[in-house]
């Protein structure tokens, strides 16, 4: 499977099953593949690989350092369900 399979069946479960978050694409060189925004305002980045051979380059691990050193909440995944269950415990997290 692509990372381009797995970035598009993750924004596809998210439009069918989660409508309380938005999915927005990110074409910055460097940046994470997608960003989750979240009802109660928390935003999430989301970074997809390519299953078991996928690689973060070093500007990739630069920009990842520094949305996290400003607060931002990152995650680099090689599968859809595992992006699925991040957004899925957030929003249940937000509802506690």
């Amino acid at each position: 499977m692509k990372e381009t399979d797995i970035t598009q069946d993750f924004a596809t479960y998210v439009d069918h099953n989660l409508p309380q978050a938005m999915v927005a694409k990110i074409d910055q060189q460097g940046w994470p593949d997608r960003l989750i925004f979240l009802p109660s305002g928390r935003a999430i980045f989301i970074e997809f690989k390519k299953p078991g051979t996928g690689r973060l380059s070093d500007y990739q691990r630069y920009i990842i350092r520094r949305l996290t050193a400003n607060g931002g909440e990152v995650h680099v995944v090689d599968n859809d369900k595992e992006a699925c269950h991040i957004v899925e415990h957030a929003l249940r997290e937000a509802r506690k």
